[in-house]
């Protein structure tokens, strides 16, 4: 069984007995980061993709027996990824689309935000310091965008900020 030292693994029980958790958002972690910058490097070139695993509780269909595949397709994963890139942003309308349908593509359900920041910041944006990155008090960031994916692969929320 993986460790897991700095999870913030959320257990729920319920009156019946059950038990629901997100421990699986942890094990599918990594890969779900590599297959999304995988997907988004097609696209942006150089990037770097972190996620924070999700704290609602997972259904019980989202077990050890899931395959990656399965997970990365189900809404039920609630994947969120977060993206820098040091692309141009001047064409962050057709990449955005584009990016949309390589999700569809290779069947990756996944909601998005996007950092469109500089050569230097993408060299150092890793696991341990994105947050850091996207909470700095001046803005280290040329455009920020997000997007709120659907079962339909279709981007329900979409919104650019400088």
């Amino acid at each position: 069984m993986p460790e897991y030292p700095d999870a913030s693994i959320c257990v729920r029980k319920y009156e019946d007995g059950t038990l629901s958790d997100n421990f699986m958002a942890f094990v599918f972690k990594k890969a779900f980061e590599l297959r999304f910058e995988e997907i988004a490097c097609g696209i942006y070139g150089k990037c770097v993709v972190c996620s924070l695993p999700t704290s609602e509780m997972l259904p019980d269909s989202v077990n050890m027996n899931t395959k990656l595949k399965d997970y990365l397709s189900s809404s039920a994963s609630l994947l969120q990824a977060t993206l820098f890139t040091d692309a141009s942003s001047d064409t962050k309308e057709a990449d955005i689309q584009e990016l949309s349908d390589a999700l569809r593509t290779n069947k990756c359900l996944a909601s998005v935000t996007i950092y469109y920041i500089s050569p230097e910041l993408l060299a150092t944006a890793t696991d341990e310091n994105y947050l850091k990155i996207i909470n700095s008090k001046t803005p280290r960031y040329e455009y920020r965008g997000d997007f709120v994916i659907d079962d339909n692969y279709k981007f329900v929320y979409e919104e650019w900020r400088p």
